[in-house]
Formats: structure tokens, C-alpha cells, sequence
């Protein structure tokens, strides 16, 4: 498996002020997974379980819905039943399983596990840490023609090493803490770093930062580790994710370095990201969806 480097944020709209904090967590696993993640059903109480903590990431998100509790939780219920009655209609076993964990009962399971290891485990912080992160107050300036060197500056800072000035700077007010602990399918890495406030309107926030430094390795001492899952978004300080409504994220992205490769390419795309249009629908799982 590729070391892990840097994550891109790019794109946050939002039509309220909110403090955010950038979250991106992967499995890791030493063993290949062979088998189903979640073998048994969910249990009536279990179901239970699960729509509550879907619920809960609704009324979060949604809080001018001010309909009964009640009607909320049925929705949600209902929304969560018919994704996984879709996925039951799957092919295969290996179908099923990419669906419920996607869309469905195992998505929230997975959820259950992080925001639990998230809320309990110990976190470590540093705040003398290097980031590249600019901030403009409208998308014209983000973009071409009024940003022209834009592409250059995506492509510096995807190549150059931490430490090189074209990588941003410590001197910021920002705090990036880890922690990992075990879960179902392996075992979950997770950093965060913020605050970052949004005042809403037209702002877009551009941020880069080196990751999971502690998962880097020479080669080949890196193969046989599987990645597993993922989640990138932006959350609250108690790690509830924030989704769209409120806050639009365009995209996250997490690239690797690949210890084997003696020439470029080494740097690539490891196929975990999060787009804002990526959720569930509001009426049920939400942006819980972006996990993976």
C-alpha cells in the first residue's frame, strides 16, 4: 500500500457562519477481508439503535426542521429501510455488501464505530505543524481567469515536500491532532485539523496538509497493509458531520507516495475523496454517505 501524504480541501459554501473542523479518517488492515463485515442481520433493537444515531446527525444538520421528533425519526427509518431493501436486490454477496456499507444498515454500523473511537480515544496535538491554506471571499477569485496561477500552485503543492516554503507555513492559529482505534474491518487512523471559521456567502477555503506521517514506510516494507474504508469531511467539535445543507464541501482528496516507485509519478490518487453532492438524501442517512 502507498504512504500516505497530503490531504486537499478545496470549496466550502455555506449560508451560515459555522466553525469547522477538517476530519479525515482511513481503515488500515493487515489482512485481506474475505468475507462479509457485518455477517449477521441487524437486530430489530439494533435497527433501533442505528436510526437514532441517524437522527441525531439529521437534527445537527437540520435544525430549522422543527417538526416532531417522531416524524423525523420515520423518515429516516423509512429511508434507511428502502436503501436497504435496494441493496438486497443486488447480484451478489460482494454487491450487497459495497451497498449496505455505502448506503445502508452497515454504513451507520461503520459510523457507530468511528464517532465512538472519535469521542473516546485518546488524541494527540500539535499546533507547530506546516499547512498550506488560502482563503477567498469569492468564487471568481478562486478560479481562472482571476486566480491564473491556480493550477500551478495545486501542482507545487502536490509534488513539493513538506518543509519547502511553497508548502504554506506553521505560523497559523490551527491545531492538528491523531488517534486511531480498532474497529470492525481494521484499524481506523484519524487526524483533524482546525478551526476554520466560515462566514457563509460566497467564501471558499483551499487547504493542503501532510497526513498520517506515522503510516509511512520504506519500501516494500509498506505491502501487505489493505485500506479498507474512509471518511473525509468537515465536522463539529464533537465530530458530527457537517453536511450539505449547511456547508458544501467541493471536494476532499487524500494522495499517497508510493515508497517503490524510484521515479515520478510516485505521487497518485488514492480513490478516497468526498464531494459535497456525494450524501444520502437529507431525508435519511445525510452526509453519513461520505464515508466509504
Amino acid at each position: 500500500m502507498p504512504s500516505l501524504n497530503c490531504l486537499k480541501c478545496v470549496g466550502i459554501g455555506c449560508c451560515v457562519a459555522i466553525a469547522a473542523i477538517l476530519v479525515t479518517g482511513i481503515v488500515l488492515s493487515q489482512e485481506p477481508q474475505v468475507g462479509p463485515t457485518y455477517p449477521e442481520p441487524a437486530s430489530p433493537a439494533e435497527i433501533d439503535e442505528l436510526v437514532e444515531l441517524a437522527v441525531e446527525h439529521r437534527r445537527a444538520n437540520q435544525w430549522y426542521d422543527d417538526r416532531p421528533v417522531e416524524d423525523i425519526r420515520a423518515e429516516v427509518r423509512n429511508g434507511l429501510i428502502e436503501n436497504e431493501d435496494f441493496c438486497q436486490t443486488m447480484h451478489s454477496k460482494d454487491s450487497y455488501e459495497f451497498c449496505s456499507i455505502s448506503i445502508g444498515v452497515n454504513v451507520l454500523r461503520e459510523w457507530r464505530t468511528l464517532r465512538k473511537g472519535m469521542r473516546s480515544s485518546k488524541w494527540t496535538a500539535e499546533t507547530n505543524f506546516q499547512r498550506r491554506y488560502m482563503k477567498f471571499d469569492k468564487a471568481a477569485d478562486y478560479f481562472p481567469p482571476n486566480n491564473p496561477t491556480r493550477w500551478k500552485e495545486v501542482v507545487d503543492a502536490l509534488h513539493d515536500q513538506e518543509g519547502k516554503e511553497t508548502w504554506g507555513t506553521k505560523v497559523h492559529d490551527q491545531t492538528h491532532a491523531k488517534t486511531n482505534f480498532r474497529g470492525e474491518r481494521g484499524t481506523w487512523h484519524v487526524e483533524r485539523v482546525g478551526p476554520f471559521i466560515h462566514k457563509g456567502a460566497d467564501e471558499w477555503h483551499h487547504l493542503w496538509f501532510d497526513s498520517f506521517k506515522d503510516l509511512r514506510m520504506p519500501g516494500p516494507g509498506h505491502v501487505g497493509s489493505w485500506l479498507q474504508g474512509s471518511l473525509m469531511a468537515i465536522v463539529q467539535e464533537d465530530g458530527e458531520i457537517i453536511g450539505y445543507p449547511p456547508a458544501h464541501m467541493h471536494h476532499f482528496h487524500l494522495y499517497g507516495e508510493d515508497a517503490l516507485a524510484p521515479i515520478a509519478p510516485w505521487v497518485h490518487f488514492l480513490g478516497t475523496e468526498t464531494h459535497g453532492d456525494a450524501s444520502c438524501e437529507q431525508a435519511g442517512l445525510g452526509a453519513l454517505c461520505y464515508m466509504q
